[in-house]
């Protein structure tokens, strides 16, 4: 949780953002954000992480694995299984998935997948 705590106060200060900048933008009271960067915090609830994640600009996963909410093996069904997908622009996407909703016209999916 430590590493959590240190990655929030560089994300914080990289912005230039104090504890009750912080607290007045996303509701994340100040004395518990200081606790936690500071190493002493073990109480943030995952929607206190993603209101974080939005105020500081970073994807929300990363703070969830760091807070050992996920690990990487809870994320492996979900992520991206082409290389170089992150590269494709919106038009490239949007034609990729009309694509796979071409070939997986009709087909079920089954509460496993979630």
């Amino acid at each position: 949780m430590n590493d959590l705590g240190t990655y929030l106060k560089e994300l914080r200060n990289k912005l230039h953002l104090s504890l009750k900048d912080v607290q007045e933008r996303c509701g994340v009271t100040d004395s518990k954000l200081s606790r936690l960067e500071r190493g002493e915090g073990r109480d943030f609830s995952p929607l206190e992480l993603k209101k974080l994640a939005q105020l500081y600009g970073v994807n929300v996963i990363p703070l969830y694995i760091k807070a050992g909410y996920l690990d990487e093996s809870d994320l492996s069904e979900y992520q991206l299984i082409f290389e170089n997908a992150n590269l494709l622009n919106e038009e490239e996407h949007s034609s990729i998935q009309t694509q796979i909703n071409l070939f997986t016209k009709g087909r079920q999916v089954s509460d496993n997948d979630f």
